[in-house]
C-alpha cells in the first residue's frame, strides 16, 4: 500500500537549573549535536541540531519502534540526563556518570503523515563540579589559618555566575545560588 511520509522533530537544550524543564524555563538549545532516528536497533537516518537545539527528521516511513539517540558532543564536560522526566524524554544511556556517550528514548510509532513531536527532547548537564568555605577572615590577608577555623560562616549566601562559551555548540550564562552549612 502507500504511506504518507512522516516527521520527527525534536530538541536538544542545556539544562542550566537541572530540573528537567527545558521550555518553560527557556533553556537554551545545543547546536551541532549528532542526533539518530534508529528503528528497532538500527540507525535510519541522522542529522545534526541547528543553532536552536532543533532537529528534524523527514521522509520517515509509518512503523513502530522508532528511537531517538542523541551522541553527547563532549562525555568530559557534559551528562546527558536519564532517566525520563518533565521534558526530557531520553530514558537510557550507555552509563552515568560515565561512559555516558549517547542517551534514547524509549521506543515509539510512528503512523502515515504524521509528525511527532513532544517524545524525543534530550536534556544535557553540565559536569563541573564547585566547592569551598566562607570564613571570617580575622586579620584581612585573604587567607585561612587554622586559627580562622572558629570563624566559619554558616548561613552566607554565595552566587555563582559561569559565563559558558563552547563556539558551535552552546553559548549560556548559568547563576545559581546557595546559603553556606554549619561549617561555612
Amino acid at each position: 500500500g502507500y504511506f504518507r511520509a512522516a516527521t520527527v522533530t525534536g530538541t536538544v537544550r542545556f539544562d542550566r537549573d537541572a530540573d528537567n524543564v527545558l521550555f518553560a524555563d527557556n533553556e537554551p538549545g545545543m547546536q551541532g549535536v549528532t542526533v539518530t532516528l534508529r528503528l528497532g536497533g538500527s540507525a535510519v537516518l541522522t542529522t545534526t541540531t541547528d543553532a536552536t537545539g532543533a532537529y528534524t527528521f523527514t521522509n520517515v516511513a509509518p512503523a513502530s519502534n522508532y528511537s531517538v539517540r542523541v551522541l553527547n558532543p563532549d562525555a568530559t564536560n557534559f551528562l546527558l540526563v536519564t532517566p525520563t522526566g518533565g521534558d526530557n524524554d531520553m530514558q537510557t544511556t550507555d552509563g552515568s556518570p560515565l561512559p555516558n556517550t549517547y542517551a534514547e528514548t524509549n521506543p515509539f510509532t510512528v503512523t502515515s503523515g504524521a509528525t511527532v513531536s513532544g517524545l524525543s527532547d534530550a536534556a544535557v548537564r553540565g559536569r563541573a563540579t564547585i566547592n569551598g568555605v566562607v570564613w571570617e577572615d580575622l586579620n584581612g590577608d585573604g587567607v585561612r589559618q587554622g586559627t580562622e577555623g572558629v570563624g566559619a560562616l554558616p548561613g552566607v549566601t554565595v552566587n555563582l555566575t559561569v559565563t559558558v562559551n563552547l563556539p558551535g555548540l552552546l553559548s549560556t550564562t548559568i547563576t545559581s545560588a546557595t546559603t553556606t552549612d554549619a561549617t561555612g
